[in-house]
Protein backbone atom coordinates (compact mmCIF):
# COMPACT_ATOMS: atom_id res chain seq x y z
CA UNK A 1 0.00 0.00 0.00
CA UNK A 2 0.82 3.41 -0.79
CA UNK A 3 1.41 5.50 3.06
CA UNK A 4 0.61 8.68 1.46
CA UNK A 5 -2.26 10.52 2.47
CA UNK A 6 -5.51 10.03 0.63
CA UNK A 7 -7.12 12.45 -1.75
CA UNK A 8 -10.08 12.66 -3.73
CA UNK A 9 -10.15 9.60 -6.31
CA UNK A 10 -8.19 7.08 -4.64
CA UNK A 11 -9.06 4.32 -4.16
CA UNK A 12 -8.38 2.78 -0.62
CA UNK A 13 -8.48 -0.43 1.16
CA UNK A 14 -9.85 -0.83 5.03
CA UNK A 15 -6.80 -1.24 7.64
CA UNK A 16 -9.60 -2.45 9.82
CA UNK A 17 -13.42 -3.00 10.11
CA UNK A 18 -14.99 0.62 9.77
CA UNK A 19 -18.22 1.27 11.26
CA UNK A 20 -20.13 3.84 9.15
CA UNK A 21 -22.95 4.05 11.42
CA UNK A 22 -24.48 3.58 14.88
CA UNK A 23 -26.52 0.62 13.91
CA UNK A 24 -23.19 -0.82 12.69
CA UNK A 25 -21.29 -0.61 15.66
CA UNK A 26 -24.34 -1.97 17.94
CA UNK A 27 -24.54 -4.89 15.95
CA UNK A 28 -20.95 -5.72 15.13
CA UNK A 29 -21.45 -5.11 11.16
CA UNK A 30 -19.14 -2.64 9.25
CA UNK A 31 -17.11 -2.35 6.36
CA UNK A 32 -14.03 -5.43 6.71
CA UNK A 33 -10.93 -5.38 6.74
CA UNK A 34 -9.18 -5.29 3.30
CA UNK A 35 -12.47 -3.91 1.69
CA UNK A 36 -12.22 -1.42 -0.82
CA UNK A 37 -13.64 1.95 -1.82
CA UNK A 38 -12.95 5.49 -3.66
CA UNK A 39 -12.45 8.73 -1.49
CA UNK A 40 -15.09 11.62 -3.00
CA UNK A 41 -13.98 14.42 -0.26
CA UNK A 42 -11.31 14.93 2.25
CA UNK A 43 -11.06 17.59 5.38
CA UNK A 44 -8.57 17.37 7.45
CA UNK A 45 -7.37 13.83 9.17
CA UNK A 46 -10.79 12.64 7.44
CA UNK A 47 -12.35 11.25 4.26
CA UNK A 48 -15.76 10.21 2.89
CA UNK A 49 -15.08 6.83 1.55
CA UNK A 50 -17.92 5.16 -0.33
CA UNK A 51 -17.04 1.15 -0.09
CA UNK A 52 -18.44 -0.61 -2.63
CA UNK A 53 -22.35 -0.98 -1.72
CA UNK A 54 -22.49 -5.34 -0.69
CA UNK A 55 -20.01 -4.15 2.09
CA UNK A 56 -21.41 -0.80 4.07
CA UNK A 57 -22.11 2.52 1.45
CA UNK A 58 -20.29 5.32 2.25
CA UNK A 59 -19.35 7.42 5.18
CA UNK A 60 -16.61 9.80 6.85
CA UNK A 61 -13.62 7.97 8.25
CA UNK A 62 -10.66 8.39 9.67
CA UNK A 63 -7.18 8.41 7.30
CA UNK A 64 -5.85 6.18 9.70
CA UNK A 65 -8.49 4.02 9.31
CA UNK A 66 -7.73 3.49 5.36
CA UNK A 67 -4.44 2.98 3.55
CA UNK A 68 -4.07 4.13 -0.22
CA UNK A 69 -4.49 0.96 -2.64
CA UNK A 70 -4.40 2.64 -5.99
CA UNK A 71 -3.77 6.67 -6.60
CA UNK A 72 -3.75 7.72 -10.31
CA UNK A 73 -1.99 10.30 -11.97
CA UNK A 74 -1.80 14.10 -11.00
CA UNK A 75 -3.61 16.38 -13.25
CA UNK A 76 -1.12 17.99 -15.89
CA UNK A 77 -1.03 21.75 -14.89
CA UNK A 78 -1.55 23.15 -18.49
CA UNK A 79 -4.76 21.09 -19.58
CA UNK A 80 -7.36 23.28 -17.84
CA UNK A 81 -5.92 26.57 -19.71
CA UNK A 82 -6.22 24.69 -23.00
CA UNK A 83 -9.84 23.15 -22.09
CA UNK A 84 -10.55 26.98 -21.41
CA UNK A 85 -8.90 27.85 -24.50
CA UNK A 86 -10.74 25.05 -26.39
CA UNK A 87 -14.31 25.94 -25.35
CA UNK A 88 -13.57 30.02 -26.27
CA UNK A 89 -12.30 28.54 -29.22
CA UNK A 90 -15.72 26.26 -30.26
CA UNK A 91 -18.23 27.98 -28.15
CA UNK A 92 -17.17 31.88 -30.11
CA UNK A 93 -18.49 30.96 -33.38
CA UNK A 94 -21.73 29.15 -32.04
CA UNK A 95 -22.51 32.32 -29.62
CA UNK A 96 -21.70 34.32 -32.50
CA UNK A 97 -24.38 32.57 -34.64
CA UNK A 98 -27.10 33.17 -31.83
CA UNK A 99 -26.40 36.69 -31.17
CA UNK A 100 -26.89 37.39 -35.23
CA UNK A 101 -29.99 35.22 -35.33
CA UNK A 102 -31.68 37.25 -32.51
CA UNK A 103 -30.56 40.76 -33.52
CA UNK A 104 -31.40 40.04 -37.38
CA UNK A 105 -34.65 38.21 -35.97
CA UNK A 106 -35.54 40.45 -32.95
CA UNK A 107 -36.50 37.44 -31.25
CA UNK A 108 -35.20 33.83 -30.39
CA UNK A 109 -38.60 31.98 -32.05
CA UNK A 110 -37.08 29.58 -34.83
CA UNK A 111 -33.47 29.28 -33.35
CA UNK A 112 -33.34 25.07 -32.90
CA UNK A 113 -34.70 24.81 -36.64
CA UNK A 114 -31.63 27.54 -37.68
CA UNK A 115 -29.12 25.71 -35.91
CA UNK A 116 -30.54 21.97 -37.39
CA UNK A 117 -30.16 23.89 -40.68
CA UNK A 118 -26.66 25.55 -39.95
CA UNK A 119 -25.54 22.37 -38.73
CA UNK A 120 -26.80 20.11 -42.04
CA UNK A 121 -25.12 22.81 -44.38
CA UNK A 122 -21.69 22.38 -42.35
CA UNK A 123 -22.08 18.63 -42.77
CA UNK A 124 -22.28 18.87 -46.42
CA UNK A 125 -19.44 21.30 -46.58
CA UNK A 126 -17.44 19.49 -44.84
CA UNK A 127 -18.51 16.36 -47.29
CA UNK A 128 -17.38 18.24 -50.22
CA UNK A 129 -14.36 19.18 -48.41
CA UNK A 130 -13.25 15.98 -48.24
CA UNK A 131 -14.05 15.26 -51.61
CA UNK A 132 -12.40 18.32 -53.07
CA UNK A 133 -9.65 18.16 -50.50
CA UNK A 134 -9.06 14.99 -49.13
CA UNK A 135 -5.78 16.33 -47.29
CA UNK A 136 -6.97 19.36 -45.68
CA UNK A 137 -9.79 17.27 -44.52
CA UNK A 138 -7.46 14.19 -43.09
CA UNK A 139 -5.92 17.57 -41.63
CA UNK A 140 -9.25 18.81 -40.00
CA UNK A 141 -10.16 15.48 -38.82
CA UNK A 142 -6.59 15.28 -37.06
CA UNK A 143 -7.64 18.24 -35.37
CA UNK A 144 -10.84 17.48 -34.02
CA UNK A 145 -9.82 13.88 -32.71
CA UNK A 146 -6.77 15.85 -31.00
CA UNK A 147 -9.40 18.31 -29.52
CA UNK A 148 -11.80 15.17 -28.99
CA UNK A 149 -8.54 13.90 -26.93
CA UNK A 150 -7.67 17.19 -25.11
CA UNK A 151 -11.27 17.20 -23.54
CA UNK A 152 -11.41 14.10 -22.68
CA UNK A 153 -7.87 14.08 -20.64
Amino acid sequence: MISRRARPGDIVRARRTIHLSLGDRLAGRGVRTGRRGVVIATTGRRAKVTFDARHGGSGWVSTRSVGVARRFAEPVPWIVPVKAALVVFLGAPTLGFVVAYAWENRAFDGLPHAVGVRMGEGALAWGELAARDPGSAAIHLGFLSLVALLMKW
